[in-house]
């Protein structure tokens, strides 16, 4: 059982809950059948590309037979068997094919629901989807008649020289696709079992039909929640990423499989036919999801977007979960006209009650996002507050350079000391020493190596050294990233890396930090540092950080140096007195803060009965301060007393969904 645990986890599996299925099925099958524009007579096909033990094949066919007992579909309260419903399966795993097979077997007793499942990699392949290789067009017709054939004579008859002469046509179509698969992308490694559709599924990518029509009308499963590139345990050979890279557009640095097989699911419909999948809520935001998230919006309509607060994965940490309902669409103004549903759940039972909060908007406005992000506001006065505060702003990048902090080359311990040693040594994973400095005394820096180490405005944390050489080139040998020199000189702005919230400390004594933390260091001489302090520090934008992340109530959230880098800061017209005046307000307060809460920090260390009327008057004149300071910014951007009032509420009693306060 703890090996079949660690399969699962390492190849990103994770059974998917009955109310997620259902939801899916109710959006995506239940849809087509509905249909008011279907034909008279209705071609049904459903895939599930990586179907495992079958989850969503069977309660496809659980639902259909209950919908139709019940009289839900009206125009259709008995499907004729001549049009019947096809379910079909692909998975990696031969074993979890033949438990899906067997359990379709027992449990259909109907003639016009038929099925396929098969073993394959539903992400390798030599023929494109989208093309046929004309050298098989011949005998890929054969196949769509024969196959046709056989269907008429499924589950009970069986035409044995059919049989056979399809398997024969496939079988030498397959060596040779695979040949080629093998020579033009894995001359050393050839992958398992690859899956060429065309020849699979002949009678879904018929040559003869228009291109619009081919594809199945459905696409439904739970694909692998697993990224290529970040460990060991899950990297993939090079020519396997030379293929992904080459095949699909979604692919980026960080390969997500889970991004592949969206992709691959939208090339598997028809026109107009309907994804539904169970995703991990990284694709929504993540930097590395941009070119899957402009593929999605050039080839779908997107129907809904349900992100679920509830982190319910019995195995693995795999985060929060968005359902994505897809329409194929390849009439690009339609695409752009798309107006989606937006909804949100905190529990699975929340989804199961049809307890949601919900909000519509227009799918165009994903076109104009930096990276495509699909930001998800659940309120309309969430979108109105980030657009008032983005039109008046400039990301932050163009005010200051922002940089995170110091790696070690062969390990974050290999870089500290607790103190300033004469002797400092790098041994590697096998045991060498590969750096060796017996004069390091005079080397040695001030380190903060947590965000523990900083609350806002301050640095807390003391006692920590990291080994800095001022040659640069002998840096290179124990140092992998973050240790150029000038940007730990001077005032800075040192921000937390973990946690869900903004939280920014001044430093102008040359700490060093690890990589757990972001560096900010102005670029603009006109402005003070303590301006970009004090606007990171605020409730304003925290609040605006909340609505445009998805990292309130997260398991280990972080703050992306990407999402800072376009954190929207107001321009100063120095021109203007009165912008000016609160400019200059809010930097002489921000430089009262410090040194305010710097004392009582150092009070708090050292507390003694005649120093507790201080410390408590001085938190007293710190919140004060703080809250001077986010009357301030609330004008500067312009903000006005009602929306105040809703903001005010409390960025602490935020909790999913992160608009409740709106």
């Amino acid at each position: 059982m703890k090996k079949k645990k660690k399969s699962i986890q390492k190849g990103g599996i994770y059974y998917t809950p009955l109310p997620i299925v259902k939801y899916i099925l109710e959006k995506t099958v239940k849809e087509i059948l509905f249909r008011e524009d279907r034909p008279d007579s209705p071609r049904i096909t459903i895939i599930d590309p990586a179907c495992g033990c079958g989850i969503f094949l069977f309660q496809a066919l659980e639902c259909i037979t209950r919908w139709q007992n019940e009289g839900t579909i009206k125009r259709y309260p008995q499907l004729p068997s001549t049009h019947p419903v096809k379910l079909y399966g692909v998975d990696l795993d031969d074993h979890a094919r033949s438990i899906t097979s067997m359990a379709l077997t027992l449990c259909n007793i109907h003639d016009h629901i038929q099925f396929q499942i098969k073993q394959g990699n539903t992400l390798v392949s030599w023929l494109p989807l989208d093309t046929t290789k004309e050298e098989y067009s011949s005998r890929m017709q054969d196949l769509v008649h024969m196959t046709e054939n056989l269907r008429a004579h499924i589950p009970y008859r069986g035409n044995i020289e059919s049989i056979e002469k399809t398997g024969s046509i496939k079988e030498k179509i397959n060596l040779n696709l695979n040949q080629k698969l093998k020579k033009d992308y894995f001359p050393h490694e050839p992958p398992d079992h690859p899956f060429n559709w065309q020849i699979e599924f002949p009678e879904i990518f018929d040559i003869e039909k228009n291109e619009k029509e081919r594809g199945f009308d459905v696409v439904i499963g739970n694909p692998p929640w697993v990224s290529h590139g970040l460990r060991e345990m899950t990297r993939i050979s090079n020519e396997m990423h030379a293929y992904y890279c080459q095949t699909f557009y979604g692919a980026e640095y960080k390969i997500s499989i889970s991004s592949l097989f969206i992709e691959r699911g939208i090339c598997l419909l028809c026109n107009h036919g309907l994804l539904g999948f169970i995703l991990p809520d990284s694709f929504l935001l993540g930097r590395f999801f941009s070119r899957i998230r402009k593929y999605i919006l050039d080839t779908t309509k997107i129907r809904e977007i349900l992100l679920i607060g509830e982190e319910f994965w019995s195995s693995g940490t795999s985060g929060r979960s968005v359902l994505l309902i897809l329409e194929k669409e390849s009439d690009e103004i339609s695409r752009k006209g798309n107006v989606m549903s937006i909804h949100y759940c905190d529990t699975l039972q929340d989804l199961e009650d049809g307890n949601f909060t919900t909000c519509s908007y227009p799918q165009s406005r994903f076109e104009t996002a930096h990276l495509n992000r699909f930001r998800l506001y659940f309120h309309e006065k969430s979108y109105s507050l980030v657009n008032k505060i983005q039109q008046i702003s400039v990301p932050l990048k163009e005010f200051a350079h922002l940089y995170s902090g110091c790696i070690g080359r062969h390990g974050q311990n290999s870089i500290i000391s607790d103190e300033k040693t004469p002797l400092f040594r790098v041994i590697d994973e096998e045991g060498a020493c590969v750096y060796e400095d017996s004069h390091a005394v005079g080397k040695w820096k001030p380190l903060l190596t947590s965000g523990k180490d900083i609350e806002k405005y301050i640095v807390t944390g003391k006692g920590k050294f990291v080994y800095v050489d001022p040659d640069k080139n002998n840096r290179r040998i124990y140092a992998k990233s973050g240790f150029r020199v000038e940007n730990y000189s001077g005032k800075k702005v040192f921000i937390r890396q973990t946690g869900d919230s903004l939280v920014a400390a001044y430093d102008e004594k040359g700490y060093f930090c690890l990589n757990n933390m972001h560096v900010l260091r102005c670029l603009m001489e006109a402005y003070n540092i303590g301006y970009f302090l004090a606007i990171l520090n605020s409730h304003l934008m925290n609040t605006y950080y909340h609505l445009i992340t998805l990292e309130v109530g997260r398991t280990l959230p972080q703050t992306d140096i990407e999402t800072l880098k376009e954190l929207p800061i107001k321009p100063i017209n120095f021109e203007d007195e009165g912008e000016r005046n609160i400019y200059e307000k809010i930097v002489m307060k921000t430089r009262l803060l410090v040194s305010l809460k710097e004392k009582l920090h150092e009070e708090m260390q050292n507390t003694t009965s005649q120093s507790a009327f201080s410390i408590e008057s001085d938190r007293e004149a710190v919140r004060k301060m703080e809250e001077d300071l986010n009357t301030l910014i609330y004008q500067l951007y312009g903000v006005k007393e009602a929306e105040i009032r809703e903001i005010g509420k409390g960025i602490h009693d935020l909790s999913p969904p992160y608009t409740k306060i709106m």
